[in-house]
């Protein structure tokens, strides 16, 4: 070793600076994959929760058809992603992957790209499937061709590049995919930067830059 370096403060160092990048990548996952939640208008949210709640049961089939009567037309396709969010994540409702999937892939039949993002969400936090970014890149990637420079496949492509999920030595794509993301639109991507340059992944370390 070298003379006068404590192993131990090091050790300590080293990983801390594990545990700040970790925390980093957390927040930008937070901040960018959750953005991708669908913002509805106040009615489509009321009557999602109602629906949902009145079921003492899961009985999820009893829910659409209650949204489908109170709502018009052109707000059934968000209530739908809405319920599947719910089912997805077991928020108000218990978790039931294989009904969300259904519902997101009723949805994705129109060609919306946030379908795509929410099936990603799934495969990279193990929602009732076994966790696997890989499956969740193609995702990403099917949005992309859906939507060209759609910033928030962008964002989970970068995110994914990152995090190591996908492997090491993947630091340099993520910077290249949070620029894309950054100059279509998405101010997460700056904070993904921002942890690239901090922590050294894929770049020189500046903290000046980050």
């Amino acid at each position: 070793g070298c003379a006068g370096v404590d192993p131990h403060r090091v050790g300590n160092l080293a990983h801390a600076h594990r545990l700040v990048h970790h925390d980093l990548l957390e927040r930008v996952h937070l901040a960018g994959l959750d953005a991708v939640r669908l913002a509805p208008e106040e009615d489509v949210a009321h009557c999602v929760v109602r629906c949902a709640a009145a079921d003492l049961a899961p009985r999820h089939a009893d829910t659409v058809a209650r949204m489908d009567k109170e709502l018009p037309p052109g707000k059934i396709a968000d209530a739908r992603l809405l319920i599947a969010d719910m089912l997805a994540e077991g928020s108000l409702v218990p978790r039931d992957t294989p009904t969300a999937l259904a519902f997101y892939d009723e949805v994705g039949r129109y060609g919306d790209p946030a379908v795509q993002i929410r099936l990603a969400k799934i495969f990279v936090n193990g929602w009732g499937v076994p966790q696997d970014a890989p499956k969740a890149a193609v995702q990403c990637r099917k949005a992309l061709s859906l939507r060209k420079d759609y910033s928030p496949a962008e964002l989970c492509l970068g995110y994914l590049n990152q995090s190591g999920l996908l492997g090491s030595d993947h630091g340099r794509e993520a910077i290249s995919w949070y620029e894309k993301a950054f100059k279509d639109g998405s101010p997460v991507a700056a904070y993904g930067l921002g942890v690239a340059y901090a922590t050294g992944n894929g770049t020189k370390q500046d903290f000046g830059k980050a």
